[in-house]
């Protein structure tokens, strides 16, 4: 990670300001954005938004950078990427380069393993199949099994200081030394270089507020950040497709206060020590799904009505 965020400042100076400010145009309407800590302030925390396109994160994080520059600087942003999103090289580079912190999902594990071994990805069927055998749904020799996904799971990987490792067993192994790599990559952004968080707690993009994923509460808990909930309306409407480059129009960033999500916990809710993303957080999943309700009711109180 960049503490100094060289490319982020080039990418918002040398494309989003031409966008943004001349051509076409688009003006950006923050409202609460003092609930959002300043660098002088010390605190840095999980800023918690709906992902409405693919870029609706651009205005924010270029907004930020200008309010921070008129006014109290405000850290910078990291933020969390799905896993597939690095499959291309020149993309998992720019997203490096800007701060992306990569989380593999187990789909994504399965399905790049799979490639490797049969030159394409699972299809949907293989993939459930397989899945539900790492998750012990179903057993290695259950003969209902695919020709592809039987050979898959009674096969073998290799995992790091162990070697060779039957594949169920394999595949989860490499999950948690993963997802550990990407908490120790957060925490450096906040406590080494200074960063925010940003997360899209729905997990996928959408207008209309979805089900959150649990993964985000089960972040904050562990490490004891307070979470800023962030409402984006209408940059699907600047952004409509695949292109980078935004239409003419106004979107806007409400935020919420601060909170932390401690703070929610019942009398007889006592979460932790446990590594996120581990079979040690798994007792707590049902206090993580509550906490993420609450959030997601706190961010559809920030969006605008459609």
């Amino acid at each position: 990670m960049d503490s100094r965020n060289i490319v982020q400042r080039l990418w918002a100076t040398l494309f989003l300001m031409p966008n943004y400010a001349l051509i076409p145009g688009v003006k950006i309407v923050f409202d609460g954005v003092e609930h959002v800590p300043t660098l002088a302030n010390g605190e840095r925390v999980i800023l918690a938004m709906n992902h409405t396109d693919r870029y609706n994160y651009w205005p924010l994080m270029y907004k930020l950078w200008r309010v921070g520059r008129k006014q109290d600087p405000i850290p910078f942003v990291a933020t969390w990427v799905k896993g597939k999103y690095f499959r291309h090289p020149v993309i998992a580079k720019f997203l490096t380069l800007n701060q992306g912190i990569v989380i593999p999902s187990l789909m994504y594990l399965i399905e790049e393993f799979y490639k490797q071994g049969h030159g394409r990805y699972p299809k949907r069927e293989e993939y459930k199949e397989i899945r539900d055998v790492v998750e012990g749904e179903r057993a290695v020799d259950d003969p209902g099994l695919s020709p592809e996904a039987h050979e898959t799971v009674t096969g073998k990987l290799v995992v790091p200081e162990e070697g060779p490792v039957p594949y169920p067993e394999a595949i989860r192994k490499l999950f948690i030394a993963t997802m550990a790599r990407a908490v120790r990559y957060t925490r450096e952004a906040s406590e080494k270089c200074g960063f925010n968080l940003l997360i899209f707690p729905e997990g996928t993009r959408s207008v209309r507020i979805g089900a959150g994923r649990t993964g985000l509460m089960e972040y904050a808990l562990a490490v004891g950040q307070r979470v800023v909930p962030i409402g984006s309306s209408n940059c699907d409407r600047i952004y409509p497709g695949n292109s980078p480059w935004g239409k003419r129009g106004t979107v806007t960033y409400r935020f919420g206060e601060p909170y932390d999500p401690r703070a929610l916990l019942h009398p007889d809710e006592h979460p932790g020590p446990y590594t996120p993303f581990t079979d040690e957080a798994r007792p707590y999943r049902a206090i993580f799904e509550r906490l993420t309700e609450d959030l997601m009711r706190r961010i559809n109180a920030l969006v605008d009505e459609r």
